[in-house]
This record gives structure tokens, C-alpha cells and sequence, in this order.
């Protein structure tokens, strides 16, 4: 067999002297003293005497990794977190807890003692600056209306909800409410009157196929639902009404339908989408426990003068966030209200988000940047809202002519968004200027060379690009931005503060400008409190997150490069989540819905890199023993996987092959596969039981 392609380490020793310069903060005139981090570098100084230089990231991360506990603390009372009762320490190792089996690393207290309200926290502005915007919402239809609303009418909206939620649903703490919802102000009320209850929070996007929010939100088993029952994507209405029959008679747990009337306003210009019937709602509430309340009538109802934010422990759960889904039903990760402090570590310290900011991060309500994005109403920044598609097939700049016309500050797209645009050959004197924008944000995917180029082209080279990494699993980031430092092309700016981000070998040995395996030596207050429906020893958890290396190391299945400056280039997925457009799925989901095709005897899917991006590529082993496949057959998965998953299941190229790669315990080795696919070496080709399968593989794709 064909060996891969020469080692990652000495592509970058070549390339180390050669290095790309984009941007840097002296040539933008960074004012340094006004920014967050300098500020908290002298109040860490002042604090604990740290003598660390005054505008310099490098010192500020290694004593927030060696210092990690004060660094939380300064943290806190840096950001003047409004909270009940004081905490012991910021930090404290319990190992002799109930919750016995729980990983060391995470098997700690953040804050004992402490408990807040993250609501209170994210509109604070509604009490100091009641009449500063808070959000505006712009939609891709324009039959739906936009809006924007000051903080003072958001948290008044959010006071009726959470109020109408307590009294009429039942909401408490520790409640599970679920949203499927689009990506507009009515849902960023829903959670956060969900928070204000000291309730927990999950969301999916509308434009996921059944199976898929079915596979997600069915686990949660909410006692409220808050859904939209009609949505437009480009330019087309589709109804949700079936999804949403669907899931109330499927979930028994569910009590209240909360329902965004969308249909009343997209049937009128579509035609297409139909309210609920009320055939469908006897149906639905077949059930006396169920009850359909109506979104805005609620609003419209009124609220009580006073409202009691309800407090929470950094142990109680408020988040409950999905995997992708690698290795079966999608992993539900229950997160505590440390998330959003650890938001706000990045928005400010790394971000440098101000209260004179707009940030448009296009983004759907299932992802972690919808979290991510929501904290910024902390800051008392402007949240700008799309919803819609982000390219219209008359009009692939409309993303880019709502942030102009927003004067966004801070925006956030995928590289793939980028790659679009640059095939469809969008450039900077085609009537676009952005004059306000401060800093491209990116992330989903890798950020090759060709997308800092073409960004710089795009938008001037005074704008960072900023390409930022993380993931759901712990809500945000490994590596992002620092206005102390310079950009360069192809590279991550930052490791994230009170990180001990390491890149290691298989053996657990740290590498430099060598590709290894991502990981994480310190806690964070985002990683998960537990996964739900884990067992008593925490074994999904563990198995997840530290099988590799042991309980006191984070294993991210991230595979990367630690460059001698504290950069960082992520190359890939380690393990066998696919990340076409930027958008992450999980293999299992393709492998339950094509068991159904009872032509097939056995698949494997994966992903190639292809054109800055990558394709998805699903190998097939057919009954009748063939290794070509009729237009027909793979025309009927297509639709099945359309109609079941999503439009983004639908693989670029599905090709037969006569068998399957399969260790010798018997599991499918798709990172092997994807690895040999993109020409780099295939690492213990011992445990593969059939290695040629590779080389078949191989052929028949490029074949295709």
C-alpha cells in the first residue's frame, strides 16, 4: 500500500522562515490601553502582585494557566459578576462527592457557595443603559418584519415570559425547556426567560430533519416546547407543523407547546405553509396535560412590575448541548452557568468587545456560537440577528449588505462562507464597504491560507481575521483572538486564557510544530457537569473525553499543530465527525437511516478535504456483490438521506466498494479512511484487519 505524504513537521519547518504576516496591532493603531486585556493585566497585578508586562499576552496566558484558580477569581471580580453569597475559592478539587467516577480533570466546584442568575448578568444594560439597542432582527423573507428593541423592552419581554412560564407551565429550576427555533429575537427571549427561571435551556434549528431533532431533543424530554411553525430559507417557506405533530406525539414528557406564529405572515407570500389545524392540535393534545399557548399573545398579555430572578449553583444544569453524533444518538451535554463566564472571558479578553460593538455571527440556534453570540448582551454590545440563508442564488452578498447596513463591528461567517464568496467572485468595489467593521471572526472549519487572502482582499487589510476554535463540548473556545498579537495567514492567534492547551503524541508527549493529538490540562467551568443518561461511573463522559490519555487530560479529536510562537493550526478532525461547510455531523446518523436500503450490506462515510473545504464521501458494499452502483440507487439514499437528516447528508460522491475497513475488534475505521483519503500517512495500520480496503477505496473516489 501506497504510503502518505510526507511529514506535517517538516512542511512547517520549511514553511517557519516564510511565515505570513496579515496584520498586526501596531499598524492598525491599536490603542492597547483601552482594551479589556490590558485592563485585567493591571488589575491581576494589582491583585495578586503578578508583575506581568502591561500589554503582553504571551506572560498574561502562562500565569493563567500556572495560576489558574486566581486567574478565575481575578476573572470574576474583573467582570463585577452579580451574584448571592460570596464563594469559598474560585476552584476546588471534591473527589469524595456522590458523583463518584466522574473524570479527575472535571471533578472539581467552581465558585461553592456562590449562586447567580445569568439573565440578571446579561442585562444589567436594562438597568444602567435602558435605552441602548440590545438587538436587531433582520429575516431573508420580508414578509417577516424586522425589529430591533432596546434593553429596556427586552427584559420586559423576557419578564412576561418567564412570568407566564412559572405561572402557567410550571417552570422551575432545573425545568427542561426546549426550543426549535430560528434564529430571531422571540428565541433569544425564550432563553433567556428560560435562564431567569433558573431553568435549562435546548435548542435545535428548524432546518434539521426529523430524525435529527428527534434523536436530540427527544432525550432531553422537555416539559416545555417553544417552537416556530413555519420558516423561510432561501426564499422558500417550509412548514413545520409536521415536525412539530411529530415530536409532541412522539415525546411524552412534553406539557406546553409555546408556538412562534410565523405562517400567518410567510402563507401570505408563499401560499404554501398552513397554520396548525386544528385536527392536528386534538391530536396533539390528546393528552389533558397538553396545552398550545401562542407566543406573541403572550407578549401582548402583560407581565408583572416586579420579577425574582431565580439562582443557581455552577452545578446546576442550564445548557443541555448535542454532539454531533459520531458513535451513535447524539451525546446531550449538560452544562452549568460556568458557560457563561467562560463566554465572557472570550467576548472581552480575547474578543474585545465593547458597549459601542455590533456583532453579526451567522449562526443557527442549535450551534454553540448562537450560546457563544447571546453572552455578548453582557458586554451591553448590539446583537445583530439574521435569519435566512446566507447566499441567495440572486443575491450572494446579502449577509454581507445586512452588516453594512447593521454598520456591524464584529462579524462571524465559516471559511466555506468565505470560499463561496470567492467563487462567486464577490469583491470589495462591487458597492460593498464595511467602514465600522473591526474584526472577522471564523470558525466551523479550517482556515486555510486562501481565506485570509481573499478576506484581506475583501474586506482591507486594517480588519483581523480571526479564526477561532473550540467546540459544543465545552461551549468555547481552545484558541482565539488577541489584539495583542499578530495575525497570521493560516494560523490560530491565541491559546484561550486559563488553558493549558497542548498539542501530544500518541504517547502523551507534548510536540512543537509537529501534528498531534489536541488536548486540554485544565479544568474549565464550560466543560460538561455530566453527560445525560450517562451510568453511575460517568463511563460515556469518560470514555468520550479522556479515554486517550487518562482522567486528567482532555482529549478535544482535534488534530493540530502547537507552532515555538503559541500559535496554533488546526488540520482536522482526529475522530469521525464530518465538517462539510463548516457544519460538524456525526457518521451514525447516515449509518440509521441507511440501514433501511435493503440494497446495501455495508457503508462507510467520511469526508475529503476538497477546494478549501470538504466533501462528503459515502462508500457503499451492495448486496449483489457489484462495485458500480446504478443513478437509481443512489438517487433513492439521496432523497432518504434529504428527507430523514438534512439537505447537508447528501453526499458529493458515493462510490461501491467490495468491503468495509474494520479493526480487528470490528469497528469501522472512518478517520483512517479520511486520513488516507487527504494523502497523509495512516498511522498503526496493524489494527486495520483489511488495509487494502484503503487502496480500493482510494481508486473508486478518485475514480468517480
Amino acid at each position: 500500500m501506497r504510503s502518505g505524504s510526507c511529514s506535517t513537521r517538516a512542511t512547517l519547518m520549511e514553511d517557519k522562515d516564510a511565515i505570513d504576516v496579515l496584520w498586526t496591532p501596531e499598524r492598525a493603531n491599536v490603542d492597547v490601553s483601552a482594551l479589556h486585556v490590558t485592563r485585567f493585566i493591571a488589575f491581576v497585578n494589582e491583585r495578586y502582585d503578578a508583575r506581568l508586562p502591561a500589554a503582553e499576552f504571551e506572560p498574561l496566558h502562562g500565569w493563567s494557566v500556572a495560576h489558574h484558580v486566581k486567574f478565575w477569581d481575578a476573572l470574576w471580580h474583573f467582570l463585577g459578576i452579580l451574584h448571592e453569597n460570596p464563594y469559598e475559592t474560585a476552584l476546588r478539587l471534591d473527589r469524595d462527592r456522590t458523583r463518584q467516577g466522574r473524570p479527575a480533570l472535571v471533578d472539581v466546584d467552581w465558585f461553592p457557595g456562590a449562586t447567580l442568575n445569568v439573565t440578571q448578568n446579561l442585562l444589567r444594560c436594562a438597568v444602567t443603559h435602558p435605552g441602548r439597542i440590545a438587538l436587531s432582527f433582520t429575516s431573508e423573507n420580508a414578509a417577516i418584519p424586522s425589529s430591533s428593541w432596546t434593553f429596556a423592552e427586552l427584559e420586559s419581554k423576557v419578564h412576561i415570559l418567564a412570568s407566564y412560564m412559572k405561572e402557567r407551565c410550571s417552570v422551575s429550576t432545573g425545568t427542561r425547556v426546549a426550543a426549535i427555533m430560528p434564529n430571531c429575537g422571540e428565541c433569544v427571549v425564550a432563553a433567556l426567560a428560560t435562564f431567569a427561571l433558573g431553568a435549562c435551556w435546548s435548542a435545535c434549528s428548524p432546518d434539521m430533519g426529523e430524525a435529527s431533532v428527534l434523536d436530540r431533543v427527544g432525550q432531553v424530554k422537555p416539559v416545555v416546547l417553544i417552537m416556530v411553525d413555519c420558516v423561510s430559507y432561501k426564499r422558500k417557506v417550509f412548514d413545520c407543523n409536521p415536525l412539530l405533530e411529530k415530536f409532541v406525539t412522539s415525546c411524552d414528557s412534553v406539557r406546553h407547546v409555546i408556538r412562534l406564529n410565523w405562517s400567518s405572515l410567510l402563507m401570505a407570500s408563499d401560499g404554501m405553509c398552513t397554520p396548525l389545524t386544528e385536527l392536528q392540535k386534538a391530536r396533539a393534545s390528546s393528552s389533558e396535560e397538553m396545552a398550545f399557548h401562542d407566543f406573541h399573545e403572550i407578549l401582548e398579555g402583560g407581565g408583572p412590575s416586579e420579577f425574582a430572578y431565580a439562582h443557581i449553583s455552577f452545578e446546576d444544569p442550564m445548557y443541555i448541548m448535542f454532539s454531533s453524533g459520531t458513535t451513535g444518538v447524539p451525546k446531550c451535554l449538560v452544562q452549568g452557568p460556568g458557560v457563561f463566564l467562560n463566554h465572557l472571558k472570550d467576548l472581552m479578553l480575547h474578543v474585545d468587545l465593547q458597549p459601542c460593538h455590533r456583532m453579526l455571527f451567522y449562526t443557527n440556534t442549535g450551534w454553540m456560537m448562537w450560546n457563544w453570540m447571546l453572552s455578548s448582551l453582557a458586554v451591553g454590545s448590539e446583537l445583530v440577528l439574521y435569519d435566512g440563508a446566507a447566499l441567495v442564488p440572486d443575491n450572494v452578498s446579502v449577509l454581507l449588505r445586512v452588516a453594512a447596513q447593521s454598520k456591524v463591528t464584529h462579524l462571524g461567517v465559516s471559511p466555506a462562507y468565505l470560499a463561496a464568496l470567492q467563487s462567486a467572485q464577490v469583491e470589495r468595489d462591487q458597492g460593498l464597504r464595511w467602514p465600522e467593521l473591526e474584526m472577522l471572526l471564523v470558525t466551523g472549519s479550517r482556515s486555510y491560507k486562501s481565506h485570509f487572502v481573499y478576506a484581506q482582499t475583501l474586506f482591507g487589510s486594517h480588519v483581523p481575521y480571526v479564526s477561532i476554535s473550540g467546540g459544543t463540548d465545552i461551549n468555547g473556545t481552545f484558541a482565539s483572538a488577541s489584539k495583542l498579537k499578530p495575525v497570521v495567514s493560516g494560523e490560530l492567534q491565541a491559546l484561550s486564557l486559563g488553558l493549558d492547551v497542548r498539542v501530544f503524541d500518541s504517547s502523551g508527549t507534548s510536540l512543537v510544530d509537529t501534528e498531534g493529538e489536541l488536548v486540554c490540562l485544565t479544568p474549565s467551568p464550560s466543560m460538561p457537569l455530566y453527560l445525560l443518561n450517562d451510568d453511575a461511573n460517568c463511563r460515556r463522559y469518560r470514555d468520550t473525553y479522556f479515554g486517550l490519555f487518562g482522567d486528567s487530560c482532555w482529549f478535544h479529536g482535534d488534530t493540530a499543530v502547537l507552532t515555538d510562537r503559541k500559535t496554533l493550526v488546526i488540520l482536522g478532525r482526529s475522530d469521525a465527525v464530518l465538517n462539510p461547510g463548516g457544519v460538524r455531523l456525526g457518521s451514525a446518523d447516515w449509518y440509521r437511516v441507511l440501514a433501511n436500503v435493503e440494497e446495501i450490506e455495508d457503508c462507510l462515510v467520511t469526508a475529503q478535504p476538497w477546494k478549501d473545504d470538504e466533501r462528503v464521501i459515502l462508500c457503499v458494499v451492495l448486496r449483489n456483490g457489484k462495485c458500480s452502483i446504478s443513478q437509481e440507487l443512489v438517487s433513492k439514499m439521496n432523497k432518504l438521506l434529504r428527507e430523514k437528516l438534512s439537505p447537508r447528508h447528501v453526499p458529493a460522491v458515493t462510490v461501491a466498494v467490495r468491503e468495509i475497513p474494520y479493526t480487528h475488534s470490528g469497528k469501522k475505521v472512518e478517520v483512517a479512511v479520511k486520513r488516507y483519503l487527504s494523502g497523509r500517512t495512516v498511522p498503526n495500520l496493524a489494527s486495520i484487519r483489511n488495509p487494502e480496503s484503503l487502496d480500493q477505496i482510494k481508486s473508486a473516489v478518485l475514480g468517480a
